[in-house]
């Protein structure tokens, strides 16, 4: 069966979203071999839910890093110096000043393994926002600097995506196990490109690190929730669920935190980024078990030295 033949308008959206949005990723044979995983009658479900994948390009993740800088970093330090000058000295220029001295004493660094996805995002927030590159540091820098200087005052964690919470639960369970001197900092920040409602609210219940978040994703970005903007019909919603569950089954083996078939902990997302798309998105989107993915999923992106490199050059 023809991509076109199956419905002209899924189609037409798809390739605008393709040149568009989705950088040109995809061409019709890749639709069509993706397409070919799936049974005849289930090729149409394959297609809506492909011209509701949400896609964050490039051009995207460089404008969210300069909001997150912006909007929450530079705007958390700028409202606690104005807070703590008098009426007179409440100056932009001293304000800037102090800002600029502020900087010096904060270090930004990815959360997790170096090789994880968050890591990469480092690199587009310190072009996009002109950050020097030795405020830059893996997790043993810092604590080394804390050590021998205690010149930091604000540690910078930073991500691509809050899924679960999970991930920054653990790195909040470790600093405290090994009694990080990091926590000793006046100010630690977690910022996230984008992140779920529940993951950002499992966050803020179990640690306390000062969430935020550019892009939100709440209840309706759940292909199969009540409220989701996916699929409106509750009839075809619970068939495509079953379909989608089906085939997860076999394409996201069972792991330490158990079945995923929906994505990570039944995320049920559709979203994927320049850089990788997370496993919290569909596995029929990205799976390479046994299946043809339309978006590849990258499970190890890149590493500190690359990062340096990169910077470096």
């Amino acid at each position: 069966m023809k991509f076109g033949e199956i419905n002209k308008n899924l189609e037409e959206k798809i390739t605008d979203l393709n040149s568009q949005i989705w950088e040109n990723k995809l061409g019709v044979p890749t639709i069509d071999e993706w397409l070919n995983n799936f049974k005849e009658e289930e090729k149409i479900m394959g297609l809506h839910l492909l011209a509701n994948f949400l896609y964050y390009n490039e051009m995207d993740i460089k404008s969210l890093c300069k909001t997150l800088c912006s909007t929450f970093y530079r705007y958390a330090i700028f409202e606690k110096i104005t807070a703590s000058l008098k009426k007179d000295e409440n100056d932009w220029e001293i304000i800037e000043n102090i800002f600029k001295e502020k900087l010096k004493r904060t270090r930004f660094l990815g959360i997790g393994n170096p090789s994880e996805s968050g890591w990469h995002i480092l690199y587009y927030f310190r072009q996009e926002n002109s950050l020097p590159l030795n405020l830059f540091n893996q997790l043993f820098e810092v604590e080394q600097r804390f050590e021998e200087n205690g010149d930091i005052d604000i540690v910078v964690l930073i991500d691509d995506f809050i899924g679960t919470g999970s991930q920054a639960k653990k790195f909040w369970n470790y600093l405290n196990k090994k009694e990080s001197n990091i926590l000793k900092c006046k100010n630690i920040y977690y910022l996230s490109l984008f992140g779920t409602a529940s993951g950002i609210k499992e966050i803020e219940n179990n640690t306390s690190l000062q969430v935020h978040v550019a892009e939100v994703f709440d209840e309706s970005y759940k292909c199969f929730s009540t409220t989701s903007y996916v699929i409106n019909d509750d009839a075809k919603k619970k068939a495509w669920e079953i379909i989608c569950q089906s085939y997860g089954e076999k394409l996201y083996p069972v792991d330490d935190y158990g079945a995923h078939p929906l994505g990570f902990n039944d995320s049920q997302l559709l979203v994927g980024f320049h850089h990788n798309i997370p496993n919290n998105t569909l596995p029929i989107i990205w799976s390479d078990n046994n299946w043809i993915p339309i978006f590849m999923r990258k499970d190890k992106i890149y590493n500190f030295k690359e990062f340096r490199k990169d910077q470096n050059e």
